[in-house]
């Protein structure tokens, strides 16, 4: 009957044999396993280094509370009354609605507008090109309605001088490569319309060579749209949670903070229309009675 101490140590000798073989393939092949680590790395350090990274920016709006203050103080807690019915119907409280228009196109199209969000610039690099905003050298003006922004136009901008800069027009859509010298600050067309090419002031640096990318609006919305969540985070609160994706910070927070400022100012401009037309209805009303009153007054003097 064998040992078990025996057993023990074939199977030692065993894993012994088995360190050594690895070893000894590591140093047949130590050269190929440094190259494969380096490789390795240097993809690691690459994709670091000119992947554009996605930020997250979050901002919170709080909705006035419909119950505070107003007709419903007059209503007796009304409205309270058919916020409960509406948990039992399934009607949206005024934060989902809020929610709704936050995530409106017509909204969004505002900012897109405010903003012109539909020209960026981006500075040339040797692997990949790096947007510029609020630095950028170079600004387009577009002198055409927006609508003529059909179809994704680029214009790589190069050889510039104080005078004139070189312009090559691309567009996959509309197969269009066209390569032409404009003045600064002088209108010229290309196929998306007429526009003015200026100079912001800031110094052009080491690379002079730039990429203007016009998008239609529509687009640009779009793809805003589907990089923004709103939430609403308690049902028992007003507020609701913006988040969005951006790959340029400062950018994404003006993007954010524009679009709570326009839904403000429509929030404001349609209260005072609504209180605009009421206080015409309200002045209408007292013609009328005045014109009662006065008929009264005529038809008591002549009893």
């Amino acid at each position: 009957m064998m040992n078990t101490n025996e057993v023990d140590n074939n199977a030692q000798g065993d894993n012994g044999k088995e360190i050594k073989k690895i070893i000894g393939i590591f140093l047949d092949y130590w050269k190929r396993f440094i190259v494969a680590i380096i490789f390795c790395l240097g993809i690691a350090y690459a994709y670091l280094r000119y992947s554009t990274p996605m930020y997250k920016i979050d901002a919170t709006v709080l909705v006035e509370d419909q119950d505070k203050g107003g007709a419903s103080d007059l209503l007796g807690g009304a409205s309270s009354m058919l916020q409960d019915f509406g948990g039992l119907f399934d009607i949206k409280s005024s934060v989902d609605n809020e929610a709704q228009i936050l995530q409106t196109k017509d909204l969004m199209g505002q900012v897109v507008k405010d903003m012109k969000l539909y020209v960026s610039y981006f500075n040339k690099g040797l692997i990949h090109s790096i947007e510029l905003y609020k630095n950028s050298p170079i600004k387009l003006n577009l002198s055409t309605p927006l609508d003529s922004l059909k179809y994704p136009t680029q214009l790589e901008v190069s050889n510039i001088t104080n005078t004139h800069v070189l312009i090559r027009e691309t567009s996959e859509k509309i197969n269009v490569d066209t390569t032409y010298t404009v003045k600064w600050d002088t209108p010229f067309p290309i196929n998306a319309g007429i526009v003015t090419l200026q100079k912001t002031g800031l110094p052009f640096g080491s690379n002079e060579g730039f990429t203007i990318y016009l998008n239609p609006v529509n687009q640009v919305i779009e793809d805003l749209q589907n990089v923004l969540n709103v939430d609403i985070p308690n049902k028992q609160v007003t507020t609701i949670n913006l988040e969005l994706k951006y790959s340029l910070p400062g950018k994404g927070q003006d993007i954010l903070n524009t679009m709570i400022s326009d839904y403000i100012h429509e929030n404001i401009t349609q209260k005072n229309a609504f209180a605009d037309s009421t206080i015409d209805f309200i002045n209408g009303r007292l013609l009328v009675v005045d014109k009662e009153l006065a008929d009264i007054e005529k038809g008591v003097e002549v009893f």
